[in-house]
């Protein structure tokens, strides 16, 4: 796949993504907030996410979350 198929699939995973959000704001909210900014609110938590390093950052193995059900007798 070339550049540019990923770039369309992301303006469709994009579209997807602002319809998702649409469907579930509230009916004020729909009318607050136009597609643009939706579309702006998507690039600024993916730049966020691709500037931080945090989606190429590795599990702490030894950090792990104990689940809720585990009993501490």
């Amino acid at each position: 796949m070339g550049l540019e198929d990923d770039f369309l699939l992301e303006d469709a995973d994009d579209e997807k993504t602002v319809e998702f959000i649409k469907n579930y704001l509230p009916q004020e909210l729909k009318e607050k907030f136009e597609d643009d900014e939706l579309y702006y609110f998507l690039d600024l938590i993916d730049e966020y996410y691709s500037e931080s390093g945090i989606l190429d950052a590795q599990p702490d193995k030894s950090k792990l979350a104990v689940p809720l059900f585990y009993s501490f007798k």
